[in-house]
């Protein structure tokens, strides 16, 4: 055991500092838990404060894919092929362009519900 804790601390000498937290599973799950859930009500503050997270912790953009499925919920990915779910951009154009549609439905809706009659309108 003692061999491969070496053979292990001289892999993680070698990756560098942003590859060797990524490669260390104790850090990808304390990353995890510091990612924020996709929330419906407001996708592009979700996407900002996932993207800071992961720059924070010096994880490199080709890698930024892999944490987002956890973050989002599963119908958000039916859209897409398999190509497409593997590009980060793609995946997060997809998701905000979505949720426009979806915010414009949202706001005609408030809308039509705070509206009130004044005088003797029907």
């Amino acid at each position: 055991m003692e061999t491969d804790r070496e053979r292990m601390a001289m892999q993680a000498s070698s990756q560098g500092p942003s590859q060797a937290a990524c490669a260390d599973p104790n850090a990808i799950g304390g990353l995890k838990l510091m990612l924020p859930t996709m929330n419906n009500d407001d996708a592009l503050s979700s996407f900002h404060a996932f993207e800071c997270t992961l720059e924070i912790n010096d994880v490199p953009r080709a890698k930024w894919i892999k944490y987002l499925p956890a973050q989002l919920s599963p119908k958000a990915f039916t859209r897409l092929s398999l190509d497409e779910s593997r590009d980060y951009d793609v995946v997060k154009q997809t998701i905000l362009s979505y949720y426009k549609l979806d915010a414009h439905a949202h706001a005609y809706l408030k809308s039509f519900k705070t509206q009130r009659r004044s005088g003797n309108e029907t």
